[in-house]
């Protein structure tokens, strides 16, 4: 019975400490990212070379752009809403 007990408060301690540290954790991993809209006459290549880090390969960029909005094409459309990684 006194085991019981002790492992109860043990948990009545835990749990709260690791519901608050999970969100914490979380938040330090999310990466940022800029929204922009396809203007007309915008094409992959431009954005990407706008937007890529200084020294970065355009093309593996690039690839970044279209794996994270799931494109399954690379002609844009004016008014296309695209998340670009900062």
């Amino acid at each position: 019975m006194r085991h019981l007990y002790a492992w109860f408060l043990l948990a009545l301690i835990l749990i709260p400490i690791l519901l608050v540290q999970i969100p914490v954790s979380a938040q330090g991993t999310e990466e940022e990212y800029l929204q922009i809209t396809v203007k007309q006459g915008d094409t992959l290549w431009n954005i990407a070379e706008t937007h890529k880090p200084k020294g970065q390969d355009i093309r593996k960029f690039m690839y970044q752009i279209e794996k994270l909005n799931e494109l399954e094409t690379l002609v844009l459309q004016p008014g296309q809403v695209l998340l670009i990684p900062k």
